[in-house]
């Protein structure tokens, strides 16, 4: 191992203790500002981490693949909120025009 990868992972293992001691305080002071037992204040918690442990597992190369095609044609076909915001005033703009267009041919014949 290069040194550059030993001081990624001590940099990992020192965010992930502290999250660990960040957790573990919520959950005890959960457990003191509740009348409930620590069983009843982790149930959730294990419940959730059992849940990412055996139901969660990791996408398949096909269904990478699927997903990558997925998001590519998600972008291609989706306008930005801005985009869409200047199109409709341009639609608007336009609408109001050919509206003002008819009535002018309308009052002119």
């Amino acid at each position: 191992m290069d040194a550059t990868h030993l001081e990624h992972m001590r940099d990992f293992l020192l965010v992930m203790g502290c999250l660990s001691l960040l957790f573990t305080y919520l959950l005890l002071q959960l457990h003191q500002d509740s009348s409930r037992s620590y069983k009843e204040v982790c149930a959730p918690v294990v419940e959730r981490c059992c849940f990412l442990f055996n139901e969660i597992r990791p996408a398949t190369s096909q269904q990478r693949e699927k997903i990558a095609v997925k998001s590519s044609l998600l972008r291609q076909t989706s306008l930005s909120r801005w985009k869409r915001a200047v199109q409709l005033v341009i639609d608007r703009q336009a609408k109001q025009r050919g509206l003002l267009l008819f009535i002018c041919l309308f009052l002119i014949s």
